[in-house]
Formats: structure tokens, sequence, C-alpha cells
């Protein structure tokens, strides 16, 4: 049995031997490939919280993006002035939006995806995975 290696491994996720979760491809296959092994798994909840520790979403984790990243990229799409408009034109989002203790957001959150769709920014590349 391969050395378990949480960014290369296959998981059968509740019994289901139809298909295996994959953490390198963060997506169900068919097939293992590559050097990784297999673990069952009891649900697909288990499994987030298995691969979160290091870093890692799993079938029903939801992406996060740091704001400040957010914050650069519309900076460099010329885009902040607007954003920051927006914000300020709503207490409650200006709020979450700055809260010192939230220094993240939800990749999908509605509220984020609806103000960048309201000044035109491109959402995907606002929200994309990695750094700014």
């Amino acid at each position: 049995m391969p050395n378990y290696t949480p960014q290369d491994w296959y998981w059968i996720v509740n019994g289901d031997g139809s298909r295996y979760w994959s953490s390198a491809a963060r997506a169900y296959v068919t097939e293992i490939a590559g050097s990784g092994g297999v673990s069952p798994i009891a649900s697909e909840a288990e499994l987030d919280d298995v691969l979160a520790p290091y870093g890692l979403l799993g079938p029903t984790a939801r992406r996060k993006v740091r704001k400040s990243v957010v914050q650069a990229r519309l900076i460099d799409a010329g885009k902040m002035d607007a954003a920051y408009a927006a914000l300020t034109s709503n207490p409650t989002s200006f709020a979450r939006w700055f809260a010192p203790d939230h220094p993240e957001v939800y990749a999908d959150d509605q509220g984020a995806v609806a103000l960048l769709g309201s000044i035109g920014a491109d959402v995907g590349a606002i929200m994309a995975p990695g750094e700014a």
C-alpha cells in the first residue's frame, strides 16, 4: 500500500465503489491514476473534515478567497472605486466586508457575487483561486 499522501489520495465515499473522490483532481473520478492509495470513508462531510487540515477541499467544502486578494484584483481591474461606492451605499454590506475578524469571503457568497456583478466586474476572475 502506498504511503498516505492527502494531496494525491482516493476515497470510496459511503460505500459507493462506482466512483472515487480524488484529492488531486478535487472531483469524483471513475479510475485511479498515479500513485495514490484508496481509503473508505463514511460521508462527504467526514471527508471534508479529513482534508481541511491539509488545506484541501472535499466534495462539499466551500472555497474561500482572502478579501485582500479580492481588493487587489479589483484595483488591478480598475473596479475598486465602484466597489467602494457600492459598499458605502449599503451599511450592512460595508460592515460584513470590513469585519476585521473575517479576512476571507466564500467564493460563491451571494452578496459578494451580486456586488461584483452590479459594478461590471468579472466575478470568475475576481473570485478565482490563488493569490493576486
